[in-house]
């Protein structure tokens, strides 16, 4: 019974959990320097998505290569796809913000982590 449960869980994502928990978190790494570089060099919303296209393709490939399993396992590539663009599409926010404020101090002020809004005079 126990057999059967590791097979429905690695069929699941294509891969045994810890092995695609652990390159999930170095891809996971490369889309928070990514997406941090992107908005510290002022690039738009446009890159950070192809980048991060790029990050999950890297994702499945070393998944494959590395430990046989599915390049095109859907539910895998849904996984990996959500946890690498939202903390790519994240950490790009919230850089562009502490970007926004730290150059225009006399005109804008942060707002949530998010956001900035002009300063009230």
């Amino acid at each position: 019974m126990e057999n059967l449960f590791i097979f429905e869980t690695t069929a699941m994502i294509g891969e045994e959990p810890i092995t695609f928990i652990v390159i999930t978190f170095l891809m996971m790494m490369c889309a928070y320097l990514s997406g941090q570089n992107l908005a510290n060099n002022w690039r738009t919303m446009g890159k950070v998505i192809f980048f991060g296209v790029i990050i999950v393709v890297g994702h499945r490939f070393l998944l494959t290569t590395l430990r046989n399993a599915e390049f095109l396992n859907i539910a895998g590539v849904l996984m990996s796809s959500a946890l690498i663009f939202t903390t790519s599409i994240l950490t790009y926010l919230y850089n562009k913000a502490n970007r926004m404020v730290n150059q225009y101090p006399w005109e804008l002020k942060k707002k949530g982590l998010f956001g900035w809004s002009k300063l009230e005079l």
